[in-house]
């Protein structure tokens, strides 16, 4: 009986590196994953949910820290909002130190609306689900 020579396994040949610097932000993969945001909505979602508490939220001041105008921000929220990864509340002038109008923003890192054990949800896995493949082919 020949002995047989084991194969040893070889290292990758490309590396991938992500490095990090103390200023990141850990976030939700939900709408991340998600199929029913476009990408506007989840990279305003992604820029907002890595801004501080204490940033004074505005539709200007979203703009003023994103390529897009006013118009992309606008569209972006309205999306967020029928996705239910954002609810706005109109505050009545007799509600607001500032005597009028304004406007809170509540975010959200999950929507009920994408529901993980839909075929709308990608879990990340790699998987297809045979209700997605049927509406393609």
């Amino acid at each position: 009986m020949a002995n047989k020579k084991k194969t040893e396994k070889t290292q990758p040949s490309s590396v991938c590196r992500v490095n990090k610097n103390s200023n990141y932000t850990v976030m939700s993969n939900f709408h991340l994953r998600s199929k029913t945001l476009g990408l506007k909505a989840v990279g305003l979602l992604s820029k907002v949910l890595s801004l501080t508490d204490e940033w004074y939220y505005s539709v200007a001041g979203l703009a003023s820290i994103c390529k897009q105008g006013e118009m992309a921000i606008k569209s972006a929220l309205a999306e967020l909002k029928d996705c239910g990864y954002l609810t706005v509340t109109k505050l009545k002038p007799n509600q607001t130190k500032s005597g009028r109008i304004e406007y809170v923003y509540d975010f959200y890192e999950y929507s009920a609306k994408d529901d993980p054990n839909s075929p709308e949800y990608d879990d990340g896995s790699g998987k297809k689900d045979d209700n997605i493949k049927k509406r393609i082919t």
